[in-house]
This record gives C-alpha cells, structure tokens and sequence, in this order.
C-alpha cells in the first residue's frame, strides 16, 4: 500500500512519520508499504554526514518500510543531485538509503493502489 503525507521540512515535522506517530493515526506501515512525502521533505539540509540530517538518515535507514519523495521548493538540490541514480519502479530516482528514494521528476511511475483518507 502507499500511504501519502507531504511538508516533512527535515526536523521541522519529522515526528510526524516515525513509525509510532503513524500508528497513532492508524497507519501501521509494512515492510511492503511505501510512503509518498508529497514535496518539501527536506532531508538532506544541510550536511548528510552530521547532525539532525545523519540522525535522520539514520533513523529513517531502520524503518521497515520504503519512504520515497518528490521534490518541493524545500530542498537541497545540490546535495539530492550528488546521490546515485537509479531504476526505480519504472522510473529514476535518487537512492539516499535502501529504503529511501527521491524521485526524480520527468520519469515514468507505474500506478500502484494508495490508502487515501487518513490525515498524517
């Protein structure tokens, strides 16, 4: 299942996707699952290698389940650029972690059922 959140902004709203804030809306996200932050994720910032953007890498890279991005006007594309490309569920993306994709935009995305009507 995707489920879909957007306006993250780094530690701004982090909170609000760890996996136990999700449950407490009734969104327990499965390994197979996939969440779709819908712009302005905004992690990477500043610099992946320390601070609250490792912290969150590093948090995010336990999670069970996929968190994939599209790009808003809240981003460090320089950084997002310096990440590998590749084939991802159709299309390309940035692979920031194993179980984390920013998805590049222009590129093709296979249609996959979302869970809609909860708000995250």
């Amino acid at each position: 299942m995707i489920y879909l959140t957007g306006d993250i902004h780094g530690p701004l709203d982090f909170d609000r996707i760890r996996p136990e804030n999700l449950i407490l809306r009734g969104v327990d996200c499965q390994p197979e699952d996939i969440l779709l932050v819908c712009g302005d994720f905004g992690i990477p910032w500043t610099n992946p290698a320390q601070g609250p953007d490792r912290e969150m890498l590093e948090e995010i890279a336990r999670w069970p389940y996929t968190v994939v991005f599209v790009d808003g006007n809240h981003e460090n594309f320089a950084l997002l650029n310096q990440y590998p490309v590749v084939a991802w569920k159709g299309g390309h993306a940035h692979q920031l972690l194993p179980n984390l994709f920013h998805l590049m935009r222009g590129t093709y995305r296979r249609k996959l059922p979302c869970h809609v009507g909860k708000h995250m």
